[in-house]
């Protein structure tokens, strides 16, 4: 399914916040990376979903779902998201764009979008960039 889909796919694991410290995983930094590892894997499977697509993410427990306080909202903590990331359609952003200028001109400004053509451009020098 995921490979009839369009846009950027994230991988993102997550923890709850018990501390864990083991042989095989340092802290829950390296426990949700891991997580999401073994789920890109096992989209690699069959070399179906292009891997130049995907990004894999561990957050540890630095977004809950839910609170940590019961069993039952630790483990909806501990989880994988895929997101499918695919952005807004041009007619969509320049109607938001025109709004945005409307509505809070001063922001628009500060954000210094260039026209060039049909999509605005940020204004970034590369070492900006990382």
């Amino acid at each position: 399914m995921l490979a009839t889909k369009k846009g950027a796919i994230s991988i993102q694991g997550h923890t709850d916040n018990n501390p864990i410290k083991t042989t095989r995983f340092r802290s829950n930094w390296e426990l949700s990376t891991s997580r999401a590892v073994s789920v890109a894997h096992a989209l690699f499977e069959g070399n179906i979903l292009n891997p130049r697509r995907v990004e894999v993410s561990g957050f540890a427990e630095t977004r809950p779902l839910s609170s940590n306080d019961t069993v039952e909202g630790r483990a909806k903590n501990r989880r994988v998201e895929i997101v499918i990331q695919q952005g807004l359609g041009s007619d969509m952003m320049k109607a938001g764009l025109r709004d945005l200028k409307l509505q809070d001109p001063v922001l628009f400004e500060s954000l210094q979008l260039e026209n060039t053509g049909d999509a605005p451009v940020f204004d970034m020098d590369r070492s900006e960039i990382f």
